[in-house]
């Protein structure tokens, strides 16, 4: 019997030990847990075309994503674009 493809969940965090953690949590429950790094400053469009390019099922976004320096917008921003792209989304903050 084949199994069902994994569902790719990518995860935009710019805490990394908190981004292990969700995938970590992810994978316990059989998802293929994605990320997206690096310092986007401003640049909305990159992230957005790096994650389409991941072809996630779904995105989990954090909304302050300034303190490490992954970007200089907030995961709302992110998650509007992923709406209007037609990319399941969601914002996640612990505040």
């Amino acid at each position: 019997m084949a199994t069902a493809p994994l569902e790719r969940v990518l995860v935009v965090d710019d805490d990394e030990a908190g981004r292990d953690l969700l995938m970590e949590e992810l994978r316990d429950f059989n998802f293929e847990p994605l990320k997206v790094e690096g310092a986007y400053g401003q640049d909305l469009d990159k992230m957005v075309t790096d994650i389409r390019g991941q072809a996630p099922s779904f995105v989990i976004c954090d909304h302050k994503l300034q303190s490490q320096g992954l970007a200089s917008f907030y995961g709302s921003d992110v998650v509007q674009q992923l709406k209007e792209l037609r990319i399941p989304a969601m914002l996640l903050t612990m505040y």
